[in-house]
């Protein structure tokens, strides 16, 4: 088959090869504000749109198809393709879920250079359908982490700079049910501590969340923490502050080996794998260990300390309690078993 020309991009914008397709009014109007598409985008879908656009082109490129406008074939083959061959260096197809991503991207690119997408077809959508149905397989559920093993975690970080700042992460994360991205985008501004008005009154504060990934608009929220006796999330926080001297930008910032503030906000993974590491010193699988496992953890003890939906919606952001009870795992099925008290 004689291979078709397609756009190789580099970025979402400026278009490039596929522009011949467009009409002159588009092509004006992506020339001018095409940045604002961009912005429309969070940085982490970017980065995942362009991967899965890229993984695209390239399977476009080796089948001899044109890549934009796609075609129904196209899309369905490199859907199936990828659900059923090896893909990559780890020698295995890719997830559904990771599948359904990359068709999402697409769909997104074809509509924005003014195409009809092919996901639209009904046809298309039910042979997407039959494959998720062929070879979804239900998701990894990060194990959640409890009260108790987080507060033995925290108590195995050394009496160090590094040691402060693992607590301080391991406890804040803990206490704000907070998304990973949200705890590594902490800024030192965020963190407001409530005045006492009493000196008898508890320590609290709020964590500002300026963005998320149910916010994309940026209007922001806040968390509100309380002390406690165990976790302790505001000694902690204040422990790594005053440690660490940090009066400016990111609330937890990576280190060289000799301690050293870098002034970085830490990578997401940096926090996973901390998580990971200190589960694992306290006797748990690591493998079943995410940083996810301390916002579920959080809302797992609040149901079973039951507390009120909307008090734990109103720590974790979310907007239906259906969602919130998602993220409920509990490990021990007799616990507050629902038929205690009657059989």
């Amino acid at each position: 088959m004689e291979r078709k020309p397609h756009h190789t991009s580099e970025a979402i914008y400026p278009i490039g090869n596929e522009s011949h397709a467009l009409s002159e009014q588009l092509k004006e109007l992506i020339e001018k504000f095409g940045y604002l598409i961009k912005a429309a985008l969070s940085k982490n879908t970017l980065s995942l749109y362009q991967k899965a656009w890229d993984s695209f082109e390239r399977f476009c490129d080796s089948k001899g198809y044109q890549a934009f406008p796609t075609s129904p074939v196209a899309l369905i083959d490199f859907a199936v393709s990828h659900a059923t061959q090896p893909i990559g260096r780890h020698g295995r197809p890719l997830a559904m879920s990771t599948i359904n991503t990359y068709i999402k991207a697409i769909h997104y690119k074809n509509h924005y250079l003014g195409f009809d997408s092919p996901c639209d077809i009904p046809l298309v959508k039910l042979m997407l359908k039959g494959l998720n149905r062929e070879f979804s397989t239900d998701p990894k559920q990060a194990r959640a982490l409890k009260a108790d093993e987080v507060e033995k975690m925290i108590d195995l970080c050394p009496d160090t700079l590094i040691g402060k700042r693992d607590a301080a992460i391991l406890a804040i994360a803990f206490a704000s049910a907070a998304r990973r991205s949200n705890v590594r985008d902490f800024l030192i501004e965020d963190a407001e501590i409530v005045e006492k008005i009493d000196p008898t009154d508890p320590d609290r504060m709020y964590l500002h969340v300026r963005r998320s990934k149910t916010d994309q608009m940026g209007k922001g929220r806040k968390i509100p923490i309380i002390q406690g006796t165990r976790i302790q999330p505001i000694k902690r926080l204040n422990d790594w502050l005053k440690a660490s001297g940090i009066t400016s930008g990111y609330l937890f910032q990576t280190m060289d080996r000799h301690g050293n503030l870098r002034g970085n906000p830490l990578d997401g993974k940096d926090i996973s794998r901390l998580v990971k590491y200190y589960a694992e010193a306290i006797g748990l699988d690591p493998s079943t260990i995410s940083s996810h496992s301390l916002r579920a953890g959080h809302v797992t003890c609040a149901v079973i300390a039951g507390a009120r939906d909307d008090k734990i919606m109103a720590i974790t952001g979310h907007r239906s309690p259906v969602t919130l009870h998602r993220y409920i795992r509990d490990d021990d099925d007799f616990t507050d078993h629902a038929s205690k008290g009657f059989i």
